[in-house]
């Protein structure tokens, strides 16, 4: 049946990992073999009487076909509704960011297939992600729909990746990846034969994105293997290990560099930081070359990517020189060496080499780094944990104050607007417990939630006057309406600004408390 035709004995192994509660990631390069291999998931959890649901963007006729081209009994199942076929385009994309997708995606899940929910097999379409036009989105995507995959125990999550897949596509595998128990792969052997491949390792190093593939012949699972599959998991060469990639808006340094540098170095160019971010994650960067005519930008970029953890050497060139306490703070920052203008070629190539040749003498310095940003996190969170409530999750009331009183200060030094938001959800517990869990998640990091008495809660917003504030509150209404109306009732808000209302604490708590309880000033969702 369809298990013969994938060439794959059984997946019992992986059926059991599920019914413990145990979350598998798949991806291919096409379109049609990831269904075909969605489907015999499907078909293998059918035999094990288990029951099954599909969380796909694809309409269920394209299902219907794949199971069709697979085996007759497979479609038979489909037909008899033994399948539970959830079409979830709209949560993904640009919806997934402006209408917190995560969170309605998991409440729909919930509400159509019922809690607990035993097996979940779902067809995820990177390409949708990919849309989001920033790095920041793209990030910030990836992590809704992954915190929307842990919340329903058992898991198999499957992605459409190209064989040429860019930089952005193999960020979001490799955090797919870090989330799952097993990983699997659906594609072509090299005998024409469709096949399904246990990856038992996933390695991230310095210089990109590699697999690493195991055959693990005793579950009877068959390793895929290609030219492509090889030379990803092959150890670096000479020229990738001396491949730079030059973030540069000046054409003639560009074409300079280009022709002195090249017999020795390969030198990818991006003429801005979205076009550089692309080549940064992909798999063949040793160094990264900032030259950017506006040095602040440069700088900028450079924190930007040691704040998403890419240990990449960094070379900054600047155009001025710099006194010993500037050229100081720069290296604190993550850059590895500062070049000022006009420099020597030469000297900027010795320069590269000897940063290259500290970097591949073989140290674990991703590992060392991650050891180090875990324990980080931890130190963060407990002192996170000490300001905050332990019975709701927000912030005590004496932090939220100390917080504003520093956030109204910074506002005053750098002269922005802020807001204060009092906001009161009608409907009793079960309101005030969705309402808490909505702020949670839509409001930005930068923002704070605090709770007053008679559970209203008290919200900060940075950087935004009266205005921004009600258009929050209007976004915030839309959401409710769309997840939480079957428990708020209405929702009623006031809204107090610096310094329109008061230049401190105490004032403008007061102001928006006294607004949310007067009928002529407050509004109503």
């Amino acid at each position: 049946m369809a298990l013969e035709r994938w060439g794959i004995k059984t997946i019992d192994g992986a059926l059991k990992g599920l019914e413990e509660g145990r979350k598998y990631f798949v991806h291919g390069d096409s379109q049609f073999d990831l269904l075909a291999m969605v489907v015999t998931f499907l078909a293998t959890g059918l035999r094990f009487k288990q029951r099954v649901a599909l969380l796909t963007s694809e309409p269920p006729g394209n299902i219907e076909q794949v199971a069709r081209f697979l085996g007759t009994e497979i479609e038979r199942d489909i037909r008899k509704d033994q399948f539970v076929i959830l079409h979830c385009k709209p949560f993904f994309g640009e919806k997934l960011v402006q209408l917190g997708g995560a969170r309605r995606l998991t409440q729909e899940m919930r509400f159509l297939l019922g809690s607990p929910l035993p097996q979940r097999i779902g067809v995820f379409p990177i390409a949708s992600l990919l849309s989001q036009s920033t790095p920041e989105q793209l990030m910030q995507s990836t992590r809704m729909v992954c915190e929307a995959l842990e919340t329903i125990p058992a898991t198999v999550m499957a992605a459409e990746v190209g064989k040429t897949a860019g930089g952005e596509e193999l960020y979001v595998v490799a955090e797919m990846r870090r989330r799952f128990d097993g990983t699997f792969r659906a594609g072509t052997g090299p005998d024409g034969t469709r096949q399904l491949a246990l990856e038992k390792d996933w390695v991230e190093r310095e210089r990109g994105l590699r697999w690493v593939y195991f055959m693990q012949r005793s579950q009877g699972i068959q390793a895929v293997e290609s030219e492509e599959e090889e030379k990803r998991a092959a150890p670096a060469s000479a020229a990738e290990a001396r491949s730079l990639l030059l973030v540069s808006d000046d054409e003639a340094e560009v074409t300079r560099l280009k022709q002195e540098m090249e017999p020795l170095f390969s030198l990818a160019v991006a003429r801005g930081e979205t076009e550089a971010m692309t080549h940064v994650l992909g798999p063949s960067c040793s160094l990264v070359l900032v030259s950017l005519q506006n040095f602040e930008r440069g700088m900028a970029f450079c924190r930007y990517m040691r704040s998403q953890r890419l240990h990449l050497p960094i070379v900054l060139v600047g155009s001025q020189r710099r006194r010993a306490a500037e050229r100081a703070a720069i290296l604190l920052q993550g850059v590895d060496d500062f070049v000022v203008r006009p420099y020597s070629t030469i000297e900027l190539m010795s320069r590269v080499s000897s940063i290259l040749r500290r970097t591949s003498l073989g140290f674990p310095l991703e590992e060392i780094a991650e050891y180090i940003g875990v324990q980080k996190r931890l130190y963060q969170r407990l002192k996170r944990l000490r300001k905050l409530d332990p019975d709701t999750g927000l912030a005590t009331y004496q932090f939220f104050v100390s917080a504003l009183e520093h956030e109204l200060f910074k506002a005053k030094m750098a002269g922005y607007p802020c807001s204060l938001v009092a906001l009161k959800a009608g409907g009793g517990d079960e309101a005030f417990e969705a309402t808490r869990d909505l702020l949670k998640q839509q409001l930005r990091s930068e923002d704070l939630v605090t709770l007053l008495p008679n559970e209203t809660f008290l919200l900060f917003l940075g950087q935004g006057g009266a205005e921004e504030a009600r258009q929050f509150v209007a976004r915030l209404g839309e959401v409710a309406r769309i997840t939480i109306r079957e428990y708020v009732t209405h929702l009623k808000y006031g809204v107090a600004s610096y310094p329109r209302d008061g230049s401190d604490a105490e004032s403008l708590i007061q102001v928006t408390t006294s607004k949310l309880q007067d009928e002529s000033e407050n509004g109503k969702l």
